[in-house]
Parts: structure tokens; C-alpha cells; sequence
């Protein structure tokens, strides 16, 4: 809980680093990491730090940071995602050293979506070539403190981004720094109806570019709890992976959201840890319930709407992926339930439903 983000981070993340910490099969499971580096900048206290330095050495993991690359001249960037610059870098470096530690890898906080396709307040618009040589300038900042490290990008595929840019942006980083990331990690827009598409597409391209692209799996901002968000990156996991027959070269979860609140422990279904395990060792697990109390029965039933907007059909209604944001509860729970209409009979604007959940009640 840092001024301004009251509500990120879980409640027990620091009790992961202590050696009886209840996640032992699913540290196993991995080999990286992640700080992000406002936090170790900024937030972290140095007992933290040596604290998470020191149990991820003894656990055999490696340390990686996520930071933002460009520094912003007098003109833009100033408080645009990306734009932390190699001061930051710098300090960064020089808390992880105190620590004891060594940062392995470096995932770039989204660069050339922010210094190039960004039309926001502070956007800069740069070219290509002058984003690849920001960092270019961040890698050899912080390679004069870790030779050895390893750095790569991630994205958001989201607004105006496409694989067609992310496919220039990794050609145009070759062309000018002579060398490759190291991966390209997408952070995803889930309310695009053809995400998965989009990322087997950039997943293909990398594949035989000599570039590994990876996928950060998350719920909802406004999931409203653990089991929703973790549910519902759970579904985006199967969705994926095993009805789009995608293949990831590197898997990440990760949450920047209020969600999910424990990480632990991970005998638990819902908490990080327990999502983690499930997907290497029970993906039955993974998505949501389909019966008992809570289970939504409305998921991926046969719809039928009156209109849609561009893309976006009946089926996506019932995919599983939005929270819900009206309730309505009767008085007593309907019984044999086969057919639900919904219908905006008054509204100030245009309607789209995104998502209709039931949810079942449970026997009384």
C-alpha cells in the first residue's frame, strides 16, 4: 500500500520470503521473480529488500525488475507510463546491490506503446529509431551495473497497438541497436474480441524472429473478489492455451490491481500461489465453477441478442469475461430456470450488456 495506490498489493506478499512460507511446490514450479521497480525504488525498506534478495537466492529463483526505460525531455513523457528514465534505473540498481542481490532480468514497462501510439496528455509520438535508442541508453545503464543481465520488453496490446506494430517495433529495435530484446511480453486488453488471435499472431512472428513472446495472465480491475479475478484469469489461460492452441514461451502472473488480495497459502484455490499450481499441475482447476453455490449458469449458453456492435456477438456475454457491474437478487430463487431475456427498456444512451452472469444459489 503506497499514497495513491491504496489498493495494490496483496495483504501477505512479504510473507512469501520466509522460509516456512506455505508455497513450496509452486516456487518449485517457476524460475523468475518480478519486482517492480517503483517499489524497490521508492518503497521498499532495505530489511525488505534483503529480506525478498535473500530467499529468492535460497529458492534457486532468479531476480527480475520491471522498469520504465525512456527519459522524458522538457516537452513530454513527464508522468507517462515508460518514462522513468535512467536515473530510476539507477537507483534501482544500486538497492538491489545493497542488498546482496543481483537483478537477472529486466522487463521494459512498455516503451514503444508509450513513446510512440500513447495519444494522451505528455505524449511524445517518437519515432522508432529514437525509442530504440532510449533504451538502448537504459540497457547500457544497466549493464554497467549487472554485465550479465537480461532484458526484454513488454507491451500492452490495447487502444491503437496491433501486431503489426509490435512486429515493426521488434525489426526496428534490430535495426538500430544491432541487437535483439531479449522477449516481448504482452500485456493484454481482454475486452478486444479477438485478443487471441492477435497475440498468436505476434507469438508466430517472434517464434521466427528468434524473439520469445510470453502472455501475463490477470482478472478484472473491478473483480469484486479473490475468486472472481483468479477465475477469470483462469479462463483467459484455457481459452488460450487450450482452444487456441497457443504457446507462450513465457508465462506470467501478475497483478496490478486491487486483486487478488492473498497470495497465500498455495493449498488454497484462490490465492496466487494456488492459481500458479493449478495451471502446471491441475488445470482442471482453472476458470470458473460451472456447478455448486456461486457457479455462473449462464456460461457459454446458447444466446440470441437484438443487435451487436462490430465484432462483439451474443457469445461474448456469456464468455466469462467481465464482472458484472448491476445485481439484481430476487426475492427467492427462480427454480428451473431454462430461458432469461434481458431488455433495456429505458436508457439515457446506447446499451451493450458485456457480460449476463446466474449464479447459482445453492440448494435451500
Amino acid at each position: 500500500m503506497v499514497p495513491g495506490r491504496q489498493f495494490t498489493g496483496s495483504t501477505d506478499f512479504m510473507a512469501l520470503f520466509q522460509p516456512d512460507a506455505p508455497w513450496p511446490e509452486a516456487a518449485g514450479l517457476i524460475q523468475v521473480f518480478k519486482l517492480y521497480g517503483e517499489w524497490v525504488a521508492y518503497h521498499a525498506s532495505d530489511d525488505q529488500l534483503r529480506e525478498v534478495v535473500t530467499d529468492l537466492e535460497r529458492r534457486g529463483l532468479a531476480l527480475a525488475v520491471e522498469a520504465g526505460p525512456l527519459n522524458a525531455p522538457t516537452d513530454c513523457g513527464q508522468g507517462v507510463e515508460g518514462f522513468a528514465g535512467t536515473e530510476e534505473a539507477r537507483l534501482i540498481a544500486r538497492r538491489i546491490r545493497a542488498a546482496g542481490g543481483t537483478i537477472d532480468l529486466i522487463a521494459l514497462d512498455e516503451p514503444f506503446f508509450f513513446g510512440q501510439i500513447y495519444d494522451g496528455p505528455n505524449a511524445c509520438h517518437w519515432s522508432t529509431e529514437r525509442i530504440a535508442r532510449g533504451v538502448d541508453e537504459f540497457v547500457q545503464t544497466m549493464r554497467s551495473f549487472f554485465p550479465e543481465v537480461i532484458i526484454g520488453d513488454t507491451e500492452p496490446l490495447a487502444g491503437a497497438a496491433t501486431p503489426s506494430a509490435y512486429i515493426a517495433w521488434l525489426q526496428g529495435f534490430r535495426a538500430e541497436a544491432g541487437y535483439d530484446l531479449a522477449f516481448l511480453h504482452m500485456d493484454i486488453d481482454w475486452g478486444r474480441p479477438g485478443w487471441t488471435d492477435e497475440v498468436l499472431q505476434i507469438e508466430e512472428f517472434g517464434r521466427e524472429f528468434g524473439v520469445p513472446v510470453g502472455i501475463i495472465y490477470t482478472g478484472n480491475s473491478q473483480d469484486p473478489s479473490d475468486e472472481a479475478w483468479l477465475s477469470i484469469a483462469g479462463e483467459r489461460v484455457l481459452r488460450y492455451e487450450d482452444e487456441h492452441s497457443g504457446r507462450p514461451d513465457h508465462v506470467l502472473f501478475q497483478s496490478w490491481h486491487d486483486r487478488p488480495d492473498h497470495v497465500l497459502p498455495e493449498s488454497e484455490p484462490y490465492t496466487f500461489t494456488g492459481f500458479l499450481r493449478a495451471y502446471f499441475q491441475d488445470r482442471s482447476a482453472l476458470g470458473l465453477r460451472d456447478e455448486g453455490p456461486g457457479a455462473n449458469l449462464a456460461y457459454r449458453r446458447r444466446t440470441r441478442v437484438s443487435r451487436q456492435y462490430q465484432g462483439y456477438g451474443g457469445e461474448f456475454a456469456v464468455d466469462g469475461d467481465d464482472s458484472q457491474v448491476l445485481l439484481y437478487a430476487p426475492s427467492s430463487p427462480w427454480q428451473d430456470l431454462d430461458t432469461l431475456r434481458v431488455e433495456t427498456v429505458r436508457s439515457p444512451s446506447w446499451v451493450g450488456w458485456r457480460e449476463i452472469q446466474i449464479l447459482d444459489a445453492g440448494e435451500e
